[in-house]
């Protein structure tokens, strides 16, 4: 699975790359075109970082989901994740106690 997931991380990259960028010369923004490409946008960060997860790159995981979360809110799935990749991440680094905080926040968003 982790190789299939993989192929799909890169795949996902690759068009968050192709996504059109905000021109700073232009003084003309198409309001409806820029919620379009924030709502693509945020999409890209929650399945890249659920594939970070996957793979076990909290890292860019969590990166991801911060990412994500300033352009929207995350749900209540996604915050989840991300608690447990940065409980997983404190585990990694032995900061234990970083880890429960993080392991505790996320038995809280447990989806049920």
């Amino acid at each position: 699975m982790k190789r299939k997931t993989k192929t799909g991380l890169k795949l996902i990259s690759s068009l968050g790359e192709r996504m059109p960028r905000e021109d700073a010369n232009s003084s003309f923004q198409n309001e409806e075109s820029t919620s379009s490409q924030d709502f693509i946008q945020n999409l890209i960060y929650i399945y890249r970082a659920y594939a970070y997860f996957v793979t076990e790159d909290y890292e860019s995981c969590i990166k991801d989901y911060l990412k994500s979360g300033q352009l929207k809110k995350l749900n209540s799935g996604s915050q989840y994740n991300l608690y447990l990749a940065q409980g997983l991440k404190g585990l990694h680094l032995k900061e234990y106690e970083n880890a429960i905080s993080f392991f505790s926040k996320a038995s809280q968003k447990s989806p049920s």
